[in-house]
């Protein structure tokens, strides 16, 4: 359930639950934990204006033998995600 007033905001769901002021989000999410593999609540103020329109980044990836899959995620100023299909990358034995 989500309801929200002048004041605040408030999630509840059969793994968590939070209350939060509006006037106090910011850009920084407040992320409460749900449990599980990764599942959260996420509360955050969107910009009020979007202004990013690239991505670039240089990622340190340490490789196991065999295949290993690579994903990208990029979580975009408005909240939405995209996510890249697996990328298999060998390690071929030293």
């Amino acid at each position: 359930m989500l309801s929200h007033d002048a004041s605040g905001i408030e999630v509840q769901t059969p793994h968590a639950s939070v209350r939060h002021a509006l006037g106090a989000l910011g850009a920084d999410p407040l992320v409460v934990d749900c449990g599980g593999l990764a599942r959260q609540i996420r509360l955050s103020r969107l910009p009020t204006a979007l202004t990013a329109l690239s991505v670039a980044f240089d990622p340190d990836v340490t490789l196991l033998s065999g295949d290993n899959p690579l994903l990208v995620c990029v979580t975009l100023e408005d909240g939405h995600q995209a996510w890249s299909s697996p990328i298999y990358v060998v390690r071929e034995p030293a």
